[in-house]
């Protein structure tokens, strides 16, 4: 993860601490008035430069939508999957990456976390009859080996 500065460093130590005190995260206000900050648009600058170096995420249209993230996890008890792409679900193909170009946030009920997660987008209707339709996200364990009775997406090299 990227360096922060003693300014940065500082706001986010506030976040963390505010948000283990509330359980809930701190208003552009209340971190200003709690860092003694003269305007919110020093706020969001810094609030900008944690975006960036993947320390905290914020949802823009949700009131206290900010969340910390350690590692690939964050504070409100969720975590990110990479989504890698999309996943044939009818003839043989592949049309994933191993960039991510998005995540999904998921939570540690619906799936426990674990190492090698990633999510893929279905394409095509063969998978049906195992309640996976064109458009739904499968989230996938990269691992060598299947049991019997697994559903497995295979990637040939």
């Amino acid at each position: 993860m990227k360096t922060l500065t003693a300014k940065q460093q500082t706001m986010l130590s506030f976040i963390e601490q505010f948000m283990t005190e509330r359980h809930y995260p701190p208003t552009y206000e209340e971190i200003r008035v709690g860092l003694g900050l003269s305007t919110k648009s020093l706020v969001d600058y810094h609030l900008n430069a944690l975006e960036a170096a993947g320390r905290i995420q914020r949802d823009p249209w949700t009131p206290r939508g900010l969340r910390v993230r350690t590692g690939n996890a964050f504070t409100d008890g969720t975590y990110s999957v990479p989504l890698l792409g999309h996943i044939g679900a009818s003839l043989p193909a592949t049309f994933y990456t191993d960039a991510a170009a998005e995540a999904l946030i998921l939570t540690r009920d619906m799936v426990p976390e674990q190492a090698d997660l990633y999510a893929l987008k279905v394409r095509g209707t063969s998978m049906i009859d195992a309640m996976v339709n064109d458009g739904d996200i499968v989230v996938m364990k990269k691992q060598a080996v299947a049991k019997d009775g697994d559903m497995v997406a295979v990637r040939l090299i």
